[in-house]
């Protein structure tokens, strides 16, 4: 989720009447079992988000899941606390609402409203519902119903999320130093989504260009996020995978597309697919003529999430600095390994 999350807990304190089918998924009630149940990947990180001028605003504990989907608790000085849902390619109307029920293990269940606080992220405002937190805290399965369809997030790691939030929240308000994990208000131009950077910064990237992912060059679909490790350009694509697709054919349709932008120059060389616990893993390796200029090495990484989610990474540099491409790519496949084996 991009700086934008952080932004949204801030502005939403009150929600209009959200939660509509998400790319044309299929109706699902709360308690059909085919409805999948999203699984957390890595650990949760928790910590305070401050103003420009650095003082407390309010906590945020945040996860991500095998889904792609991604899962964020606020907690105000108030006792107060949100839910955000990062749903990428959900196409949500900015703005919009509905209600939603929340239930916690079929025990306890909340009707709320929700709001659309960007196309990828839905925010639910709980107030100091402190009922709902404990439940959350010690809850085995979170869904959110809403008139079409529903969520389902396995809870694991919340026990401990959640106690080191409101403990976090107690520091700030005590006036304790605090190291914040986000700020608001003072994003100048794009930045890198917080989950991105997590995965960057553990796959030993520290020092990283962003740039304005529609400068990506001509053949990469759909790039989101764009950026420049010294010689290396890189970028991300994430899309949702339509039935009866494979991460090998998903594999072989990208890089089809780059064919006709690579000339004669055009060759690939494919690594087997791994399977993994929560996801499948495939690389691979490009060259690519470039009009204008000489011959560039892509190296591919292909995840695919047991929900259906797709991410593409590519990794771009002139012929001669192939090893350099690779290592990159190398590096976050190696992390994407480790979050896949919860």
């Amino acid at each position: 989720m991009a700086m934008r999350l952080l932004r949204a807990f801030a502005a939403v304190a009150v929600v209009a009447p959200v939660f509509a089918s998400v790319g044309g998924a299929p109706a699902v009630a709360a308690g059909d079992d085919a409805q999948e149940v999203a699984v957390p990947v890595g650990d949760w990180r928790v910590g305070p988000v401050v103003d420009k001028d650095g003082a407390f605003i309010y906590c945020i504990a945040e996860a991500r899941f095998a889904n792609g989907d991604s899962l964020v608790i606020g907690r105000s000085p108030k006792e107060e606390f949100n839910l955000a849902v990062g749903m990428p390619e959900a196409h949500l109307a900015k703005g919009s609402g509905w209600p939603v029920q929340i239930v916690v293990d079929s025990n306890l269940k909340r009707d709320r409203q929700a709001v659309a606080a960007d196309p990828d992220m839905l925010v639910i405002a709980n107030g100091a519902d402190n009922d709902l937190y404990e439940a959350i805290t010690h809850g085995t399965l979170l869904t959110i119903v809403g008139p079409s369809d529903s969520i389902r997030f396995q809870l694991k790691g919340t026990g401990v999320a959640l106690r080191e939030l409101r403990s976090c929240v107690d520091r700030a308000r005590s006036g304790q130093p605090i190291t914040p994990l986000g700020r608001v208000g003072d994003a100048k131009g794009p930045q890198l989504p917080p989950l991105l950077k997590e995965l960057l910064n553990q796959a030993g990237f520290h020092k990283i260009e962003l740039l304005p992912p529609s400068t990506a060059p001509a053949g990469y679909p759909a790039v989101e996020t764009l950026w420049r490790v010294a010689g290396v350009l890189n970028g991300i694509s994430t899309s949702r995978k339509p039935p009866g697709e494979t991460l090998n054919s998903l594999g072989n349709a990208y890089v089809a597309g780059m064919k006709p932008h690579c000339g004669d120059a055009f060759q690939v060389t494919w690594k087997e697919p791994e399977t993994l616990p929560v996801a499948s893993l495939r690389t691979a390796g490009v060259t690519c003529g470039r009009a204008g200029g000489g011959p560039v090495h892509v190296a591919l990484t292909f995840d695919l999430g047991r929900g259906g989610l797709l991410q593409v990474f590519f990794h771009e540099a002139p012929v001669a600095e192939a090893a350099a491409a690779d290592k990159d790519r190398d590096a976050i496949a190696d992390v994407l390994r480790r979050l896949a084996n919860p």
